[in-house]
């Protein structure tokens, strides 16, 4: 997550002008913005530890061939 705290924090001071536009209501829009990045981290692990975790029909035929 420090990676994308980093990329997140780069955006927001170099490209994303929330002041001007938008007021105080950027932090709340930065805020999300990066919510919703660990948010997809944590699904991603979640989705390689299942598949890690549960083998595939193929493999568990193939571990079946090898007893």
């Amino acid at each position: 997550m420090g990676v994308h705290l980093g990329r997140v924090s780069f955006y927001l001071a170099n490209f994303a002008d929330y002041g001007v536009t938008y007021g105080s209501l950027g932090t709340a829009i930065g805020l999300l913005l990066y919510l919703y990045l660990c948010a997809s981290v944590v699904l991603l692990g979640s989705e390689i530890n299942a598949a890690i975790y549960n083998p595939s029909p193929q493999r568990e035929a193939a571990q079946k061939d090898q007893e």
